[in-house]
C-alpha cells in the first residue's frame, strides 16, 4: 500500500507550558476493515460529521482526474465521486468538503476557479463559476449548513511570492466577503515564512461557523464572513505545529506534529472546548504506528494501520 502524504503544517506561535496533568495513551481499539482498499491513496483521508471516510484513490488516472472514495464508518464503500475530464493543462485540484448528504470540490482550469456538487452516491448535480479573482488558485474549501462557501487559495502575482487570499462566497458563487487574518487585537496575522506551511484550516461547529485558524489562533467565522470571536490555543510545547483542525459536536480536537533530528514525527493530540479552553491531551502508543485521520466525539481518533500485506484503520478511544 502506497500513501502519497501532502500533511503541511502550521507555525505555532504559543508555547504549551503549564499544563495541567499527564498526557493520557490512546491505545489500538476497534478494528475497521474497508471492503475495497485502494492499493495507493493521497493522505490525508477525512471524514465528515457522520463518520463515514473519504480517500483520494491514486493510480489509475492522473492525478488530475483522482476519485474520491466513501465509505461508510464501518469501512463499507458507499460512493466515488468523480470530476469531469480536465483537458487544460493547468487544472487544479483545490480540495474538498464532504458532507453526509453531500460532497463539494473546489477546482481551478486555467482560467476560473469552480465548485462541483455531488450527491451523496457519486453523481454530478452542479457546478458554479466563483465570481473570484482571477487566477486564483484554490486550496481548501469549506460549506457552511446554508450553502455559503469558504474558499482559500493563493493568486498568481508573477512575483517571487503569491498573494494570500481566502473570502466567504454565496451558493451561486458571488462573493460576499474577503477574510483576513487578525489576532485578538485586530492585528494582521502573518502567514508563516515556511513555503511548506498552508496558512489556514478549517472546522465547522455546531453553531453553523466556521473555526479558521492560523498558527495557534482560532478564529470563528459566521456564514457571511463577520467574526464572531477568536481565540489562541494551548500548544505542547514550542517544537510542535498545529497540523489538523477538528471538530465533533461540541469538542474542538487539534493534532500537532514535531520532528527528531532524524526527521521522524511525535504525534499529540489536544481536546478543547469551543472557547478554546484545554481538556485533554493524548499520546499514541506505540501500538499505532500509522497515520492519524480523523476525530469523532463518540468514537475517539482513527488511526490507518497494516501489516505489510493488509492496511485497515483502527479506532483509539478517548477518555
Amino acid at each position: 500500500m502506497i500513501v502519497f502524504n501532502w500533511i503541511l503544517l502550521i507555525a505555532v506561535l504559543q508555547s504549551g507550558e503549564g499544563y495541567p496533568g499527564r498526557p493520557l495513551p490512546l491505545t489500538k481499539g476497534t478494528h475497521v476493515e474497508l471492503d475495497q482498499f485502494p492499493s495507493a491513496f493521497y493522505a490525508p483521508a477525512i471524514c465528515d460529521a457522520e463518520g463515514n471516510i473519504y480517500m483520494r484513490v491514486a493510480g489509475a488516472v492522473s492525478y488530475r482526474r483522482a476519485p474520491v472514495w466513501k465509505y461508510s464508518s464501518h469501512g463499507r464503500k458507499l460512493a466515488a465521486f468523480q470530476l469531469p475530464d480536465a483537458k487544460d493543462q493547468a487544472f487544479h485540484l483545490g480540495g474538498y468538503f464532504p458532507a453526509a448528504d453531500s460532497f463539494d470540490e473546489v477546482t481551478y482550469d486555467g482560467t476560473d476557479t469552480w465548485v462541483f456538487h455531488f450527491k451523496s452516491d457519486g453523481s454530478l448535480e452542479d457546478k458554479i463559476r466563483l465570481s473570484a479573482p482571477e487566477s486564483l488558485i484554490p486550496e481548501d474549501l469549506f460549506v457552511f449548513p446554508r450553502g455559503n462557501l469558504l474558499v482559500r487559495g493563493y493568486i498568481q502575482s508573477g512575483k517571487r511570492e503569491n498573494e494570500e487570499f481566502s473570502a466567504i462566497f454565496s451558493s451561486d458563487g458571488k462573493l460576499i466577503k474577503e477574510f483576513k487574518h487578525k489576532d485578538s487585537d485586530g492585528k494582521p496575522l502573518k502567514k508563516s515564512e515556511e513555503p511548506s506551511q498552508p496558512d489556514a484550516s478549517f472546522a465547522g461547529g455546531p453553531d453553523g461557523n466556521a473555526y479558521v485558524t492560523r498558527g495557534n489562533h482560532v478564529t470563528v467565522i459566521s456564514p457571511y464572513g463577520e467574526t464572531i470571536r477568536s481565540f489562541d490555543l494551548l500548544v505542547p510545547g514550542q517544537d510542535f505545529h498545529a497540523a489538523k483542525l477538528e471538530i465533533s459536536g461540541s469538542i474542538l480536537s487539534m493534532e500537532y506534529l514535531r520532528f527528531d533530528k532524524k526527521g521522524i514525527p511525535e504525534v499529540r493530540f489536544r481536546t478543547y472546548d469551543l472557547r478554546g479552553n484545554l481538556q485533554y491531551e493524548y499520546v499514541p502508543d506505540e501500538t499505532l504506528r500509522g497515520g492519524p485521520l480523523c476525530f469523532s466525539e463518540n468514537e475517539g481518533y482513527l488511526f490507518y494501520d497494516g501489516n505489510g500485506s493488509q492496511t485497515y484503520f483502527v479506532r483509539a478511544a478517548i477518555h
